[in-house]
């Protein structure tokens, strides 16, 4: 039997919301600080597995590499290294302030100490764990996972990783058409071939509730112009796309099956129109 969508009302997790990017801020500057480039800022992204985001292996000495998993089971950032030990850090709590300079006084420990560029922080904004809230929306995460996975599959051609992008603290895919955009340097990684873009975002300034979303570049002519089955429809704002609110997906019967039959919608429009 499918396990329900639990609810994600913003203002009821938003403290420990802001706390998890916090954690997920972490685990991305350091892949930017020592994770080789990779296109489409990919070596900043978190991997979801099945216990939480994972950052991957990085070099830390010559002769050692380590990897990082924010655990949202166990409530800890569990850090294991290539040559097979590890160690648990809470991610709540008194500790929770700590767990980028406790991070890094032990990765000094190992051999080096990476200089990370992360966000200021106010000192007094509360560092809020909620577990029951932070255990939902991992459950809404591994949901939309798998539904991510099942859709990417049948896509022609290219698609990215299913990632989780720290700054945004979404979860995104991206597909790319094969074409090129015209006028664009096609030594332009970022922007020179089209692309479409799926993904699961929990609120923002322009939309202050978690909801789905999928975008295009360049944005077709006419694509606001195609259906969507309900109850999608399309967003013109401060972005542009399909929009799906979670609060409606979960009153449909089979949510992630709707989920995935607007997903398969979005993409059949977009790719469509991109060809004209």
């Amino acid at each position: 039997m499918m396990r329900p969508l639990p609810p994600l009302e913003l203002e009821a997790w938003r403290g420990t919301r802001a706390t998890l990017q916090a954690h997920a801020r972490l685990l991305g500057a350091l892949r930017r600080a020592l994770a080789p480039p990779e296109p489409h800022w990919w070596h900043v992204s978190l991997e979801p597995v099945a216990e939480g985001l994972r950052s991957a292996w990085l070099p830390l000495t010559p002769e050692l590499a380590f990897e990082s998993t924010i655990d949202l089971e166990a409530h800890r950032l569990r850090v294991s290294t290539s040559d097979g030990r590890g160690w648990a850090l809470p991610l709540d709590g008194p500790a929770a302030p700590r767990l980028a300079s406790d991070l890094l006084d032990l990765l000094a420990s190992l051999g080096r100490r990476p200089t990370l560029d992360l966000p200021a922080r106010d000192g007094n904004e509360p560092w809020d764990y909620d577990r029951l809230a932070a255990g939902a929306w991992w459950q809404a995460v591994r949901a939309m996972t798998g539904v991510f996975a099942a859709f990417s599959a049948e896509l022609p051609g290219r698609s990215s990783p299913i990632q989780l992008w720290p700054h945004h603290f979404d979860l995104a895919l991206t597909w790319f058409s094969g074409r090129r955009v015209p006028g664009v340097d096609p030594d332009d990684a970022e922007m020179a071939e089209e692309q479409m873009t799926f993904g699961f975002s929990t609120g923002d300034a322009t939309i202050a509730e978690a909801y789905l979303y999928a975008t295009a570049y360049p944005w077709p002519e006419g694509l606001t112009e195609a259906r969507l089955p309900a109850p999608a429809s399309w967003f013109e704002g401060a972005w542009t796309g399909s929009l799906l609110r979670y609060a409606a997906l979960r009153e449909a019967s089979d949510p992630l099956d709707r989920l995935l039959t607007v997903l398969r919608a979005a993409h059949t429009a977009g790719a469509e129109r991109m060809q004209d």
